[in-house]
């Protein structure tokens, strides 16, 4: 069978679905990514042998030695076979990055309609549940928490408000999208999902620079804890990010998490070496620190010091390099690449799906958008 576009396309799109499956949601959970995604790196890997052209690859050398780079990074920082998830993570991005500059990417606009009906309507038949519901109170519908299910609920929501022709239609799409959203009470991703109308406008209408677009929203997410710290102290803070979320008038997820995000941080700046600054101290430290210090195994929730404290400053500033150079080919890809960073304070940085998603329309001439011949 030839391996087309669609096909891979498809199989992409179909990973969150798996979840419907209570088996695959209760035993494999998490790990589910890996038992997915992994044949497919192995599939990537054998469409990709012999296959690249010199042309292609001198075109985009510059992406290929970020990745390169970043991949001896995580590799000479890998010395655990339980943390081995960052360097799959990186080997499948690359099998799928150089798949999209021997494959034509294009997207099937049937299987996005197709998904986001399926998405909406797994979405109804799971509301009667309780126990789809974390807290009580925050709908994860048919995937395994209410964070990565807003955050795939926006990503269907991306990708399909850009084929519908008629703004009506897009409207009554977006406030349905919206709803589950909403009662998936995931703060930050409402913000992204308030944003994404406003990021449409600006991205088609207005010339603004994506760089600069991009720099904005990592010195802001950076700046997430100390802001929301600030804004507390304030009626109107708790008002609005607190009583949200809690009736009780005190958010204890956001004081474990600042904490936690906090130790990481402290430990970074004042007690690791210039080298493993520059370098990382290895594979998922930071998840270990966290884990012997609170004696709980849980993610720091910022990604970007997580990739600082585990590989180093420099790998991390060259996969946002990297992630910025193939995303600006489109709007598409770009609003994903949002997404994404929005999601490095769910623990998303090694999601597959994600990833997927952003490389699959970097490789996309998507609707005029594509940016004149692209500098190496």
């Amino acid at each position: 069978m030839r391996i087309t576009s669609s096909i891979i396309f498809f199989l992409i799109l179909l990973y969150p679905f798996f979840y419907a499956n209570s088996l695959v949601a209760s035993s494999a959970s998490y790990t589910f990514s890996l038992f997915y995604f992994l044949p497919l790196t192995l599939l990537f890997f054998l469409l990709n042998f012999g296959k690249q052209s010199i042309q292609e690859l001198k075109k985009n050398r510059v992406n290929l030695v970020l990745l390169v780079c970043v991949f001896i990074i995580i590799l000479l920082n890998t010395n655990d076979v339980r943390y081995l998830k960052p360097l799959l993570f990186i080997v499948y991005l690359i099998n799928l990055y150089l798949l999209s500059l021997t494959i034509n990417f294009k997207e099937n606009e049937k299987l996005i309609k197709y998904a986001f009906v399926s998405f909406v309507i797994l979405s109804v038949l799971y509301l009667g549940y309780s126990h789809r519901y974390l807290d009580g109170d925050r709908y994860f519908a048919f995937l395994i928490s209410p964070t990565v299910y807003s955050v795939y609920a926006e990503v269907f929501l991306i990708l399909l408000i850009y084929i519908i022709k008629k703004p009506s239609v897009k409207f009554v799409v977006f406030i349905i999208a919206g709803i589950f959203i909403v009662i998936s009470k995931t703060r930050l991703n409402l913000v992204f999902y308030i944003s994404i109308p406003f990021l449409i406008y600006l991205l088609e209408n207005v010339k603004v620079s994506k760089l600069r677009v991009v720099l904005v929203y990592i010195f802001c997410l950076n700046m997430l804890y100390p802001i929301y710290s600030f804004l507390v102290q304030f009626d109107f803070g708790k008002k609005s990010l607190v009583s949200s979320r809690y009736e009780s008038g005190r958010d204890s997820s956001f004081g474990l998490r600042n904490h936690i995000n906090y130790l990481v941080y402290n430990e970074y700046l004042n007690k690791t070496s210039f080298g493993e600054k520059l370098f990382g101290k290895g594979s998922e430290e930071a998840r270990k620190l966290v884990l012997k210090k609170i004696k709980y195994d849980i993610f720091p929730h910022n990604d970007f010091i997580r990739l600082a404290y585990d590989f180093g400053i420099i790998c991390t500033i060259l996969f946002l390099i990297f992630l910025y150079r193939i995303s600006r080919i489109n709007n598409v890809s770009f609003l994903i690449l949002l997404l994404y960073l929005f999601s490095f304070y769910h623990n998303m940085v090694y999601d597959f799906f994600l990833i997927s998603i952003l490389v699959f329309y970097s490789g996309i001439k998507h609707k005029n958008e594509i940016v004149k011949e692209l500098p190496s």
